[in-house]
């Protein structure tokens, strides 16, 4: 890495120059101040004498050079945060998005990257943060937190901002991947499920079975009210996903209209007949307005509170002697020995798995499950699919053990063992 020299000019003043290669040929650079011709010393060790120079003469010395990598995560930050007029979100429309952004900043990435300068920080700074921050957190939290930096990065390199030149996310290797096992339950284990469900609370009953019979997330299905539901009478019964229950901080949430996941989480599916015949029931006697799956008391299901009070298998510190049976305990009871293993999520990829064994294609499941990309779903499904139909099998059996192979317009002739088309 090349050094500042002194050089003191004839009027006393003092300058700072910093000698380094230009491609082929020597270069310079004088500086008023020493901080900044250090500065610029890291730069050159960073980019390259080339590249640095570049740097300084077409972008903002102060900015590209000095900038702390947490005061750009701060710019960053308050961009994201930014409101309309009245108030509304103008960038994130999620609140709980925000603070999640915000835990990962000050936990994950401040403490180890924020003091570096942003153009210093280079792809060996991320690769060692990231391989650190796998030993310590899940791999969910590694990907996340190195997402955040990179669009941080790709944030500050636009051209209306100019205030890093190179991202030193782009070839970070990330914890592999690896290989994610559908968990579900087996109809006969669905029936227990149902059963133990009757048992403790026939209104969280009625939750699980559209959970596992329209595939539809826990934050979607909770918040269905009577006027989303489109009763065709013979034509059978849709249910339209508009709004969703999310998470505005830590504990509290609230409903929001035209808030799914993504574009293609807007749907509208149409039940079964059993189904179809609990949402019927469910809606005697409500107003449009109403939610569609309530608890006992008529108010809406909370996750926590369904957790705890209706579904867990452990005993909680606060329970007593008195406290009612839960679901998955009842249905340890009642047979379904890996009761203790069962997640509520489990019913979507339920659904999603009996759909694909049933023959329908990956395409018409990703519809109903709201995903955005078919690739999410064969990623996550695809091993579930027969690879060939029973038919095709038995014309293949055909065609192999039928004897003499015909040649003529359009067949194939086999090779002979001994030509040289058999190698």
């Amino acid at each position: 890495m090349p050094k500042p020299q002194k050089i003191t000019r004839l009027d006393g003043s003092v300058r700072w120059k910093v000698r380094f290669r230009d491609g082929h040929k020597n270069a310079s650079e004088t500086f008023i101040e020493q901080r900044k011709a250090k500065d610029f010393c890291k730069l050159v060790d960073a980019l390259g004498g080339t590249r640095a120079r570049a740097v300084i003469n077409e972008h903002q010395r102060e900015n590209v050079i000095t900038m702390p990598l947490s005061e750009l995560l701060d710019r960053w930050f308050e961009w994201k945060s930014a409101r309309q007029s009245d108030g509304r979100p103008l960038r994130v429309e999620s609140p709980y998005t925000l603070v999640r952004y915000e835990q990962i900043i000050r936990l994950h990435i401040k403490p180890h990257l924020g003091h570096l300068q942003v153009n210093l920080v280079n792809q060996n700074d991320v690769q060692e943060w990231v391989d650190w921050l796998a030993s310590e957190r899940s791999r969910k939290t590694v990907a996340d937190a190195h997402s955040l930096l990179h669009a941080v990065y790709t944030w500050a390199g636009s051209k209306s901002r100019q205030l890093a030149i190179v991202d030193p996310c782009a070839e970070t290797e990330l914890p592999k991947k690896g290989k994610r096992v559908v968990k579900g339950i087996k109809p006969n284990e669905w029936k227990i499920l149902h059963a133990a469900a009757l048992e403790v609370d026939t209104d969280a009953a009625d939750l699980l079975s559209f959970l596992v019979y329209t595939g539809w997330r826990w934050s979607e299905s909770v918040a269905i009210r009577c006027m989303d539901v489109d009763d065709m009478g013979p034509d059978g019964v849709w249910v339209n996903m508009g709004r969703v229950l999310r998470r505005v901080d830590g504990s509290r949430f609230e409903f929001a209209d035209d808030n799914a996941k993504s574009q293609a989480g807007v749907r509208r599916v149409k039940l079964g007949g059993d189904a179809a015949a609990m949402v019927r029931r469910r809606m005697a006697g409500r107003k449009p307005t109403d939610l569609l799956l309530t608890n006992s008391r008529g108010s809406g299901w909370h996750y926590s509170q369904f957790h705890s009070d209706v579904w867990t298998f452990s005993r909680l510190k606060t329970d007593g002697p008195r406290t009612r049976e839960r679901i998955l305990q009842a249905a340890h009871r009642l047979g379904l020995d890996r009761a203790a293993e069962v997640k509520l999520h489990w019913l979507r990829h339920t659904h999603a798995a009996l759909m694909v064994m049933q023959g329908e294609s990956l395409a018409a499941v990703q519809k109903r499950l709201g995903h955005e990309s078919i690739q999410t779903t064969i990623g996550t499904y695809g091993s579930m699919v027969t690879d060939v139909s029973d038919a095709g099998l038995d014309a293949l059996d055909r065609l192999l053990s039928g004897g003499a192979l015909a040649v003529g317009a359009g067949t194939p002739a086999l090779p002979d063992a001994g030509s040289p088309a058999a190698s």
